[in-house]
């Protein structure tokens, strides 16, 4: 089997999926219902998580309400633009699942940001930024992420959108685009930080908390961090060809340079045998 979909076909022989789905909406409703005041926005809602746990090829508001059974993508994109519901809400009733009934004491929480191409200068929080999507520099809205992870089992719980301090101070795109007033100019440090405390204060365990390098935190340049969520300090990890062991200067490390790190990155990632079955 090479396929998703014949990975799923084979799971499906094993389990029952009527019960298993009806453990699904049970547990959605238990937890995830009462964000929502109305009936309406509650079922599109719950539809749309359909959509997005099927084996639709495109998870955008057109499949997705193709997949729910609609005839047009109307009630999923009200759902996602005029609907009255407080995201956040639903994002603390995420923490609180997540620290019920997944989180484990050697957990790990992961941050990574990522970068949506955009064509105009209209959507919110646009403007020029590095993208690791693009591998450029680009017009593009960023966003960082906070995910969770265990031995069994990886997943997002928070994410905050970076707002350029072009758009901070700036009244009128505020007002165009419907910025909040009390959401100012935050470094994606201090984003990051902020969904580690919310994460950790809903009582999700986590014995780590990772991320890349695009976190500007106080350490040697370009190397790998990580900070226990107890402490305030930061613990870097020296990892394997990160560093040129062979600089001059006894018992000192030299960060690679741009080549090095290619070089680095093209032996780390040439083929080999595998290591085994993904967590």
């Amino acid at each position: 089997m090479d396929s998703y979909e014949e990975h799923a076909v084979a799971a499906c022989s094993s389990v029952d999926v009527d019960r298993w789905w009806r453990s699904i909406r049970d547990l959605w409703l238990d937890w995830f219902a009462g964000c929502f005041g109305r009936v309406e926005p509650r079922r599109s809602a719950w539809s749309y998580v359909q959509g997005l746990m099927s084996l639709v090829g495109r998870k955008n508001c057109w499949w997705l309400a193709q997949q729910a059974g609609h005839g047009g993508p109307g009630r999923l994109q009200r759902l996602l633009d005029t609907a009255r519901w407080d995201a956040d809400v639903l994002r603390d009733a995420l923490l609180r699942l997540v620290a019920a009934l997944v989180a484990v004491a050697d957990g790990v929480l992961v941050v990574d940001e990522t970068g949506y191409p955009k064509g105009g200068d209209m959507s919110v929080a646009v403007a020029r930024h590095y993208s690791g999507t693009l591998g450029k520099v680009d017009n593009c809205q960023v966003a960082v992420f906070l995910g969770y992870a265990t031995c069994r089992l990886r997943l997002l719980v928070d994410r905050a959108l970076y707002l350029p301090k072009t758009w901070a101070g700036d009244p009128d795109r505020r007002a165009k685009t419907g910025v909040p007033e009390q959401v100012g100019f935050a470094t994606k440090t201090q984003l990051a930080l902020t969904m580690i405390r919310r994460a950790v204060t809903a009582g999700i365990a986590a014995a780590w908390v990772a991320a890349d390098t695009a976190r500007r935190v106080p350490l040697a340049a370009g190397a790998p961090f990580a900070v226990r969520p107890e402490r305030s300090g930061l613990l870097p990890v020296r990892w394997p060809g990160r560093y040129d062991h062979r600089h001059p200067r006894a018992g000192r490390r030299r960060p690679l340079g741009d080549r090095g790190m290619l070089q680095a990155r093209q032996r780390r990632d040439r083929p080999g045998p595998l290591p085994g079955p993904p967590l």
